[in-house]
């Protein structure tokens, strides 16, 4: 579609940022009591915010990232094969599923 005027977007800086509460924090995750606690992120919300870790598995338990990619990194993710093997079925069993973080 033609617009008659040029479209413009303003850019500014983003005022303040408030954190959701620990709960929201890596949700999908947290539905994993034990992962967590293998990662000692169960009770920490800070580590379990910020930590890259967490995020790449708060993907990976609901699928997002896929089996190929999972496999090419587990194992620098420091999961043990144990923990590798529960979210390698939770990867193959979502993924393509489209649920979101």
């Amino acid at each position: 579609k033609t617009h008659k005027r040029p479209l413009v977007t303003v850019v500014r800086p983003a005022a303040k940022f408030w954190d959701a509460e620990d709960y929201h924090q890596k949700f999908r995750l947290q539905q994993h009591p034990w992962l967590c606690e293998l990662l000692s992120v169960k009770d920490n919300g800070q580590l379990l915010k910020e930590s890259f870790v967490s995020a790449r598995l708060n993907g990976y338990v609901i699928g997002c990232g896929g089996v190929e990619q999972f496999e090419k990194e587990w194992a620098t993710l420091g999961l043990d094969q144990k923990a590798a093997n529960y979210v390698r079925r939770l990867v193959t069993k979502y993924e393509g599923q489209g649920l979101v973080c």
